[in-house]
């Protein structure tokens, strides 16, 4: 298809909010190497509330679990769509793919294994997962639409979100984030009372704690309580807007590998990233102000085939040399897209 035909692009990314956050720079990519063009965005649950940040312009559809979403697929079926960017690679959004009814509809070969499958994709790329970071992953289905696209940075493709965080102290902070949907992310309590203690009486900086309603990101949080160090704790009083807001207002963030992570790395925020079972080759932040740590004594972006570790085995006390040395050099101020121009 020329360049001044392809007019409106709908893409599909119905993943968690990691997922979500690292297609913002193939979004990015896309707009620049088609200025015209319009994208919207389908996204799952309450990922939703990223579509106003995210640079697609003409906002998010939204699927909702548990219901026929015959909303969403009366939009999409009369979207009149030149293209579809399927991000998501499963049966669901295959479905969609087909009812937008889109003349070129792309995604991965790797997720192209059943009939159905191949018939609801019929443009794939050959991309190795195993071999790249997921934003060039992302990249890459873009490229096998829109060829001429070049990449784009990591950093900078999401819009500031406009509404102030009731409860955040005043002047900088420290942001730590403990929680994450897979158990054998978690990194034990008492490290991160130790980092925790560390900032307070080290730098005598302010801390906020973000999290959501789990039962053991709950217990990790009460144990910090526990510990008579003053914190705020937000967790589970924020939506994914406020979430974006105090990760991008932050002084240095430490999060495991979570959404939180990938938010604060898309504003190009200091951070020490924690890493264990999961590999950083593929999800790790890669700007020049992010630490990346591991367990068994490693740090940066490992190798495709790294094989995973276990939490424990990071010491609380390289956190704490990381964060000292992010906290000596400047603070910096988030990376921001403007008006949906990178």
């Amino acid at each position: 298809m020329r360049r001044d035909v392809m007019k409106r692009v709908l893409v599909i990314q119905m993943k968690r909010i990691g997922d979500v956050v690292l297609t913002a720079p193939a979004l990015a990519s896309l707009r620049r190497a088609l200025p015209g063009v319009e994208v919207t965005v389908v996204l799952a649950g309450v990922c939703g509330e990223l579509g106003s940040v995210l640079p697609c312009g003409e906002g998010a559809l939204v699927w909702r679990a548990g219901g026929l979403n015959a909303g969403l697929m009366g939009r999409v079926a009369g979207g009149r769509w030149d293209a579809v960017l399927d991000f998501t690679g499963n049966d669901r959004s295959a479905l969609v793919s087909v009812v937008s009814g889109a003349r070129r509809r792309v995604c991965w070969e790797k997720f192209a294994g059943t009939w159905w499958r191949r018939r609801a994709w019929n443009e794939r790329s050959g991309a190795s997962v195993r071999e790249l970071h997921t934003i060039d992953f992302h990249q890459a289905l873009v490229r096998e639409l829109v060829p001429w696209a070049e990449p784009v940075g990591d950093a900078g493709h999401l819009l500031m979100p406009a509404a102030g965080v009731r409860g955040l102290p005043g002047g900088d902070y420290v942001l730590l984030h403990p929680g994450t949907a897979r158990s054998e992310k978690f990194w034990p309590a008492a490290s991160w009372v130790e980092v925790l203690r560390h900032v307070r009486e080290r730098h005598g900086m302010e801390v906020v704690v973000t999290g959501g309603t789990g039962a053991e990101e709950g217990e990790q949080i009460r144990e910090m309580a526990a510990s008579g160090l003053a914190f705020t704790d937000l967790s589970g009083k924020l939506d994914l807007r406020g979430l974006a807001a105090v990760a991008a207002g932050c002084r240095v963030a430490v999060t495991v590998d979570t959404g939180v992570m990938h938010l604060a790395s898309s504003w190009g925020r200091p951070q020490v990233a924690l890493f264990g079972p999961t590999n950083p080759w593929h999800w790790g932040p890669r700007h020049g102000m992010a630490r990346v740590l591991w367990g068994e004594g490693g740090s940066g972006l490992a190798e495709p085939r790294h094989r995973g570790v276990a939490m424990a085995t990071l010491g609380a006390g390289r956190v704490c040399v990381a964060v000292d040395d992010l906290l000596r050099g400047p603070g910096g101020q988030p990376t921001v897209c403007e008006g949906g121009e990178c």
